[in-house]
Formats: C-alpha cells, sequence, structure tokens
C-alpha cells in the first residue's frame, strides 16, 4: 500500500508557491530459489572438558570430510551445575558444548552425505545432534542481482510519479531524495523436538520467493523549479 504525505505549501525564494510530497512504492519479483540450507546443531557432554572437546572433534572432522559447502561450526563450552538443597550449594556435574552449522547444499539429496558422515562419527564419538532448520532459499548473490533490477524499477516508478503530481499540481516535480528499503528474508523456521533423522529426511519442495523492495522518495514541487 502506498503512503503519501502532503506537506502544505511554503513560499520558495522566487515567490512562487510550491509543495513538497513524500511517498514510497513497493516493487517485487519472484525468484526462484537456488540454495538448499540445512542447519544442524551437536551436542555433547562429559564429565572432562577434553572429552566434550574432543566429541565436537570429532563430528567436526566427518563434517569437513563430505566437502560440502557450510558456514558456522563455531563452538560454545560450559560447565553444568546443579543446586543442592540440602548442602545449600552448586554441585558440578561435569560439562557441556555445541556446535552449529549451516550447509548450503546445490539439492536436499546431499543432506543424506550429512547425515550418515554424523552417524558415522557416533560410533567413535558421544554426542548427539539435532536439526534446527532446512528450507530452499535465494542466494544472496541471486538476491542482490535482483534488488538491483528492483532499484531501477522503483526509481523509474519515482520519477513518473513526480510527473503525474505534475500535472495535477499544474507546476513542475522534481525528484530530490529517494533511499531503498529491502525485505528481509523469513528467519529459519525452528524444527523443535527434532532429534537425530539417521540418513532419511523429507525433502522440503522448492517454490518462487518473493523479493520486495521499497523506496521513499521526496518530490519538490514548483513552477519556478527546473
Amino acid at each position: 500500500m502506498k503512503r503519501l504525505a502532503l506537506i502544505l505549501p511554503f513560499l520558495l525564494f522566487n515567490g512562487s508557491y510550491g509543495a513538497t510530497i513524500s511517498d514510497s512504492i513497493t516493487v517485487w519479483k519472484w525468484a526462484q530459489p537456488d540454495t538448499y540450507n540445512l542447519s544442524i546443531t551437536v551436542r555433547a557432554r562429559g564429565n572432562r572438558e577434553e572429552e566434550v572437546l574432543e566429541a565436537l572433534r570429532t563430528a567436526d572432522d566427518y563434517l569437513k570430510r563430505t566437502g560440502l559447502n557450510y558456514t558456522g561450526g563455531n563452538f560454545s563450552l560450559w560447565p553444568v551445575r546443579e543446586w543442592n538443597p540440602k548442602e545449600k550449594r552448586y554441585v558440578e556435574l561435569g560439562f557441556s558444548g555445541s556446535s552449529t552449522y549451516t550447509f548450503h547444499l546445490k539439492s536436499p539429496k546431499e543432506q543424506g552425505e550429512i547425515f550418515r558422515a554424523l552417524e558415522e562419527a557416533r560410533r567413535t564419538a558421544g554426542f548427539k545432534y539435532s536439526v534446527n532448520s532446512a528450507r530452499w532459499e535465494v542466494s544472496w548473490k541471486k538476491r542482490e542481482r535482483a534488488l538491483e533490477e528492483l532499484k531501477g524499477r522503483a526509481l523509474k516508478g519515482a520519477l513518473k510519479e513526480g510527473e503525474s503530481f505534475g500535472k495535477i499540481l499544474k507546476e513542475r516535480c522534481t525528484l530530490k531524495e529517494i533511499s531503498f528499503s529491502p525485505n528481509t528474508p523469513p528467519p529459519f523456521p525452528v524444527l523443535r523436538g527434532v532429534k537425530a533423522m539417521g540418513v532419511s529426511a523429507p525433502e522440503p519442495k522448492r517454490s518462487a520467493e518473493r523479493v520486495e523492495l521499497r523506496a521513499s522518495f521526496k518530490l519538490e514541487c514548483g513552477k519556478g523549479l527546473k
């Protein structure tokens, strides 16, 4: 929906009356997702820090062997404590740690390699893993190309509106300011409660994604404008 704010006419330096018009337009296009993003978290627990780190390292090694593209892999490690009401103090129960990976795949079929790697790693190390999310998405490069195209369309739309307002006001309207605000892709849906899935998993449908851009602009209209 367009937003239009018409500021009351003001006196220009040349003595003619004019108006400042603030408006916005939204343009969009459909883009076919070209990357399948799979987010996985690996968790481990042990009596010593070394046990947890070794389990996370083993999972990391097996995931790297797949050769699949991913981001993340940073890990966290923290002590596990429990309050003992009788002794009125915290009791040390060991350590926990986790690592999260987001794989950028060409097809959902590739996720089977990830699950197989994790299952093999679990034979030698004590850890669990869960799937946080899995979805098709338009890649950053493809989204940037789409947004550049939309900026051109939005600019033409703003100039066209300037012509339309000029005819209504019987004055010349000049584009003075314009800013662009792209829409933000929706966050990954969190699949709560999903545990290790073995080597078989659902394959989400690939549907076109709407890439949207909002342009806010300011027009100055007056008989003395050039």
